[in-house]
This record gives C-alpha cells, sequence and structure tokens, in this order.
C-alpha cells in the first residue's frame, strides 16, 4: 500500500497548523494509536487520536479540513495547550 511521505510520524510529534485530513491520512495507516500535536513553538498542546473522529457526522465532513489544533479546541471546548 503507498503511504503518503510524513516526515516525523513514529519520531516527531504533528504541528498544530495541519490539516486534520492531512492528519490522519499520514497517521492512521502507519498503524500508531496517537500523536502528539506541537504549537508553532514546538511545545505540546494535545495529542490526537482514532477516537476524536468519533464526534464526526456526515454533515461536519468540512472539519477535516481544519487545522488539527482547531479541530481539537472545538472538540474540547477551547481547552489547548499549557494548563489547559
Amino acid at each position: 500500500m503507498w503511504l503518503p511521505p510524513c516526515p516525523g510520524i513514529r519520531k516527531k510529534p504533528l504541528i498544530s497548523s495541519s490539516t486534520l485530513c492531512c492528519c490522519y491520512c499520514c497517521v492512521l495507516p502507519r498503524g500508531v494509536s496517537g500523536v502528539g500535536v506541537l504549537d508553532d513553538n514546538q511545545d505540546l498542546i494535545a495529542n490526537l487520536s482514532a477516537s476524536d473522529l468519533r464526534c464526526i457526522q456526515p454533515e461536519h465532513f468540512g472539519m477535516l479540513g481544519l487545522p488539527v489544533a482547531e479541530f481539537l479546541a472545538l472538540l474540547h471546548g477551547g481547552r489547548l495547550g499549557k494548563g489547559g
């Protein structure tokens, strides 16, 4: 199976500005259960796993184009980042 290039998967967390769709296209085929999400300062702000997709209904598929940090903030009521 062809896998899209995803520098850093299994070595580094994802960057928060990557789209949700791109993140899952990189993560799921590689068999990892979750990855860290970094902000622009390289601080860990969240983690992303397949279970985060459970809330998405067909009418919300547009969310897949959001930056991963924005999606996770919506999912968790805006609570991301240090102390969040």
